[in-house]
């Protein structure tokens, strides 16, 4: 299934920017294994505020982001969010946003790794 870019008017842009701003999600324990030499590499604090930070970073720039259904069926689990190869080394990483209740939303960063896929 190919993957739809998402535009980078789009207002998902600044929500994903304010949670992050907004210290209200977190990062999967995954991700953060393999982020943390990825992160050292890049001469980042090898942390989830690391990790975060530089994903806050390629927001604010609006690094093309393509929007992925997640889940089988595709989207039975909402939403997710991917960004490839920001590091010029194959870098992919997935983040959602959850609804934690009708009027509480959190980011989540899901994968933060190399892939072939990239």
């Amino acid at each position: 299934m190919p993957l739809t870019k998402v535009d980078p008017n789009d207002p998902i842009w600044q929500e994903l920017i304010d949670l992050m701003e907004a210290d209200d999600g977190e990062t999967a324990k995954s991700a953060l294994a393999t982020g943390r030499p990825l992160l050292q590499r890049m001469g980042l604090s090898p942390t989830s505020g690391g990790m975060i930070g530089y994903v806050l970073d390629l927001l604010k720039t609006r690094y093309p982001m393509h929007e992925l259904p997640l889940g089988d069926p595709p989207g039975c689990h909402g939403i997710g969010y991917v960004m490839n190869n920001s590091d010029g080394n194959k870098l992919y990483i997935k983040f959602k946003i959850n609804e934690v209740s009708f009027s509480e939303k959190r980011f989540y960063i899901l994968s933060f790794k190399t892939s072939d896929h990239s």
